[in-house]
């Protein structure tokens, strides 16, 4: 059976495409939540807005000729499917991007015969903005460093510091929010400033940062300063 370019299915890693051909549907955006009070019989008051998990279906239509095939492909494309968590999933209408999703539901292939079998299957999609490139940059102790974070929503970075015997600061000189450990880091002990998990560890075991410390995100442009030690910034580009 003929593979087009576009067919392209990549999940957990596992090019899918080689067993089965796809069709999805898609959303503009995921589901919008907005939460509101009643007040006094005459209306609400925005509350907030949330974006919500969602199922993704997914039809696959396996690359069989005839049903002795079927099998094959079946225990083949099972065990790619199955995770015990989510996974990355690159579909081929937007290949530079991926979620996080995880198979849920039923996968049933309905009545097999000599025609190419078919299934839809439901992704689950717990964190509803995609990802894309990964991006790094050096930092130097005391020198500010303009960055554009990419994509169209916030990204939390880690940053990843060699000790010098210094007290360290992470600053996002733009908005003023900063992480700053409480103690020096020794000389040579490695640094990490997860901003995502908010924590921050050396060699590994967790150390405490002052109170007035706020694990930031990063949008558009920005201006990042460590001081204390020399650095590396790591992130995902965050799409909508």
């Amino acid at each position: 059976m003929k593979r087009h370019l576009n067919d392209k299915i990549v999940f957990n890693g596992n090019d899918l495409s080689r067993l089965v051909m796809c069709r999805m549907e898609r959303t503009i955006l995921p589901p919008v939540e907005v939460s509101e009070t009643e007040v006094g019989g005459i209306g609400s008051v925005f509350g907030r807005v949330r974006l919500k998990p969602y199922d993704l279906p997914v039809t696959l239509t396996l690359r069989n000729h005839d049903r002795r095939e079927v099998a094959r492909i079946r225990h083949e494309l099972a065990a790619a499917l199955f995770t015990e968590g989510p996974a990355p999933l690159r579909l081929p209408d937007d290949p530079e991007l991926y979620l996080l999703a995880i198979v849920s539901g039923d996968t049933s292939l309905g009545t097999i015969t000599d025609h190419c079998a078919k299934a839809t299957v439901n992704f689950h999609v717990c964190d509803p903005i995609y990802y894309g490139a990964k991006r790094s940059m050096r930092l130097t102790d005391g020198t500010p460093k303009n960055v554009s974070a990419g994509g169209t929503w916030s990204t939390k970075p880690t940053i990843t510091a060699t000790g010098a015997g210094k007290v360290v600061r992470v600053m996002d000189v733009t908005t003023g929010d900063f992480v700053t450990t409480r103690d020096a880091v020794p000389a040579g002990k490695k640094l990490v400033v997860d901003m995502a998990l908010e924590r921050a560890t050396v060699d590994g075991s967790d150390v405490f940062v002052t109170d007035d410390s706020d694990f930031f995100s990063m949008k558009g442009r920005r201006t990042i300063r460590v001081d204390g030690a020399d650095a590396k910034m790591e992130w995902s580009e965050r799409w909508l």
